[in-house]
C-alpha cells in the first residue's frame, strides 16, 4: 500500500464520518497524524468520535467501516480499542469513543478527518493532558542500562531466553536510546513522543545501524554487543559510570574488546 493508498482510504474514512448521522467527527494518530510520515507499511490508526448513545452499537458491529467485508481478523482489545486486518495485508487500529471519554485518551497528535464541532478541542485537551515521557537524569539511566544488561544475561544463563531477550532487546535498548538522547541529544525531542526506539534512524543513522546490528544476535552477544557500544559511544562523557560497566564484564567473563561489535565488525556486518 503506497502513500497514496494509504491517504485513500482515510478519506474513505472521512466519507464515512461525515454520512453517518451517528458519528460526530474522526481523526488519525499515530503515524497517520502526519501526512509526511505514512507510508505503505503504516496501519490507520484512527479515533472515531460518535454520540454517547451509539459508541456501544458502534463497537458491536464494525459494518460501517470501509472494506468491512474484507476484514479476515477483527478483535476488541481490553482497553476498547480494535485491531484489525484485512484480506490484502493492510491493518487497522481504532476507537469508538464520546467527546468526554476522548479527554483521557492519551495522544500527542492527531490529523482530523472529520469534525462537526467538538473534535477539534477535545484533542487539544487531550494532547496538552497527555504527559510527555519523562526523561531521568543521565547518571541514573545508565546504571538502569547496565543493570538491564545484568539481569538479562543472568536469566539468558538461567535458559529464560524468551524473558531475557525482552530484557536486552526492549528495556536495555530503551535504556540505552534514553541516555543517547540525554548525553549526545539533549536539546533534540525523539521523532516519538512515546517511544524513543521509533524512528531512531532519523536521529542518528549509524548509531541506528549498530544497534540494530547489535541486537539481531543472540541473547548474550547482543547484551555484549550492547554494552560495548554503549561503553563506545559515551567513552567521552565523564559521568558513564566505568566501575561499574567493569563489574558487569567481570560477573559474566566478557573482556574488554568484542570482536563482534567493534567498528570495523558492524561496518562489515551491515
Amino acid at each position: 500500500m503506497t502513500s497514496e493508498a494509504f491517504e485513500a482510504y482515510a478519506a474513505r474514512i472521512a466519507c464515512v464520518a461525515q454520512a453517518h448521522p451517528q458519528i460526530l467527527g474522526a481523526a488519525l494518530v499515530g503515524s497517520g497524524a502526519d501526512p509526511d510520515r505514512a507510508d505503505e507499511w503504516s496501519d490507520h490508526d484512527v479515533i472515531v468520535v460518535a454520540r454517547p448513545d451509539a459508541v456501544e452499537s458502534l463497537r458491536n458491529s464494525a459494518d460501517w467501516l470501509p472494506d468491512a467485508n474484507e476484514l479476515v481478523a477483527l478483535e476488541r482489545e481490553w482497553h476498547d480499542g480494535f485491531v484489525g486486518i484485512f484480506r490484502d495485508g493492510r491493518a487497522i487500529e481504532f476507537a469508538v469513543i464520546d467527546l468526554n471519554a476522548l479527554a483521557e485518551f492519551p495522544l500527542h497528535a492527531a490529523r482530523i478527518l472529520h469534525d462537526e464541532g467538538g473534535l477539534s478541542a477535545a484533542i487539544e485537551r487531550a494532547a496538552s493532558a497527555t504527559p510527555a515521557r519523562q526523561r531521568s537524569r543521565a547518571e541514573v539511566v545508565a546504571v538502569s542500562f547496565l543493570f538491564r544488561i545484568l539481569i538479562g544475561v543472568g536469566r539468558a544463563r538461567r535458559g529464560e531466553l524468551v524473558s531475557a531477550g525482552h530484557v536486552i532487546r526492549s528495556e536495555a535498548v530503551e535504556s540505552f536510546l534514553d541516555l543517547v538522547f540525554a548525553v549526545r541529544y539533549p536539546d533534540r525531542p525523539s521523532p516519538d513522543h512515546f517511544d524513543p526506539r521509533r524512528r531512531f534512524e532519523q536521529v542518528d543513522p549509524t548509531l541506528a545501524r549498530e544497534l540494530a546490528t547489535a541486537t539481531a544476535q543472540s541473547v548474550e552477544d547482543a547484551a555484549r554487543s550492547l554494552l560495548t557500544l554503549a561503553e563506545r559511544t559515551f567513552s567521552d562523557w565523564a559521568s558513564w559510570p566505568r566501575v561499574a560497566a567493569a563489574a558487569v564484564r567481570s560477573r559474566y567473563g566478557w573482556d574488554e574488546t568484542d570482536p563482534v561489535t567493534h567498528r570495523e565488525g558492524l561496518e562489515a556486518a551491515v
